[in-house]
C-alpha cells in the first residue's frame, strides 16, 4: 500500500480491487458486504496512515468513478475518484469561480467530501449542492447539501458509513479564466512557501483546536525537527509529519501520540489527529 499513498507507508492489501466504472464499483461493494469481507474505500491515498502490517480484506480504489461534467450554469457533477486539481483546472478553463482554494489540495472529490476537506478558510462545503452516496444496506441515494451536515474536517458520510459516488458542486459562472488562475496561483505559490512539500506525508498531521493552532501549540514545545525513526516534525510546518525515507507507519504513529502528551502537558489540549489510520486493528 505504500504506493498508494502520499505517505509512502503501508504494508500490503490482501485484495486490492481497481474498477472500471460506477456500476463495478457497487457491485464490488455490495459483494464484499454480502460475503461479510472487510471493505475499505481509497481514493487519492493523500490523508491516510496505513499500518505497516497492511489492510485485511478487501481494498478499493475509486479511480474509475471518473466521470466531470460542466453546465452552463455553474453547476459540476464529478465522480468520486476524480482528483481535486482536475476540477480546479476544469472550472478555471470554463470561467467557473468558487474553488480555487482547493488547486493544491491532494486527494479526490470522494474523500474531499467525506472529511470536508479546505483550506485558506474555504472548504469543500461551501460549494456543495448535493452528494450521491451508497449505503450499508446497498442502497444507492441522494444527500442534499443539508443533509450532508458539514462540519470542520466531518461531514455525515463518516457518521453513517456511506461510500461518496459522486458530488454536484456549485461554482459561480462567468468568470474571468485569466483572473482564476492568478488566484490559483498565488495560493499554490503559498503552498509551496509554508509546506514541506519536498517530503512525503499525509498534509496536516492534526485538525485546528478550536481558537487555536495545531502547529503553534507543537512549536510552542519545541518540537520542530523532532525526529523519532524516519519519521519528522516538519522544519518547514510543525503541522506536518514528513516521511524523511524509509519511515514505517508504527514511528510515525509513535511520533503523532508523543506530541499529542506533549501538547497536553504544555497546554492542556489534547490533538485530534487528521490523518485516517488504516489497518492498525492487525498491529503496527
Amino acid at each position: 500500500m505504500a504506493r498508494h499513498t502520499s505517505f509512502r507507508i503501508g504494508g500490503p492489501a490482501e485484495v486490492f480491487v481497481w474498477p472500471g466504472d460506477t456500476s463495478q464499483f457497487i457491485r464490488i461493494c455490495t459483494t464484499c458486504w454480502e460475503m461479510g469481507f472487510p471493505l475499505t474505500i481509497l481514493g487519492d491515498g493523500s490523508n491516510v496512515l496505513i499500518s505497516d502490517a497492511g489492510i485485511r480484506g478487501v481494498v478499493v480504489q475509486t479511480g474509475g468513478l471518473s466521470r466531470l461534467t460542466l453546465h452552463s450554469d455553474g453547476r459540476i457533477n464529478v465522480g468520486a475518484g476524480v482528483r481535486l486539481y482536475k476540477v480546479t483546472r476544469a472550472a478555471r478553463k470554463a470561467g467557473l469561480s468558487g474553488i480555487a482554494f482547493a488547486y493544491g489540495i491532494p486527494g479526490t472529490i470522494g474523500g474531499a467530501i467525506y472529511m470536508n476537506a479546505g483550506a485558506f478558510e474555504h472548504d469543500i462545503g461551501e460549494i456543495c449542492e448535493s452528494v450521491d452516496v451508497l449505503q450499508l444496506s446497498g442502497k444507492r441515494l441522494t444527500r442534499t447539501h443539508d443533509e450532508m451536515a458539514f462540519g470542520y474536517r466531518t461531514s455525515v458520510v463518516q457518521a453513517e458509513g456511506d461510500i461518496v459516488l459522486e458530488a454536484t458542486l456549485q461554482l459561480t459562472p462567468d468568470a474571468d479564466p485569466a483572473q482564476i488562475w492568478n488566484e490559483m496561483h498565488e495560493l499554490s505559490e503559498r503552498r509551496k512557501r509554508s509546506q514541506p512539500l519536498a517530503y512525503p506525508s499525509a498534509g496536516s498531521a492534526f485538525k485546528r483546536p478550536p481558537g487555536n493552532y495545531a502547529a503553534k501549540l507543537i512549536d510552542e514545545c519545541g518540537l520542530r525537527g523532532f525526529t523519532l525513526g524516519n519519521a519528522q516534525v516538519s522544519e518547514k510546518h510543525t503541522g506536518f509529519i514528513i516521511n524523511r525515507g524509509g519511515a514505517r507507519a508504527a514511528e510515525v504513529l509513535q511520533l503523532i501520540e508523543y506530541v499529542r502528551q506533549r501538547v497536553h502537558e504544555h497546554s492542556g489540549i489534547w490533538l485530534e489527529p487528521e490523518i485516517r489510520m488504516l489497518g492498525f486493528e492487525r498491529g503496527t
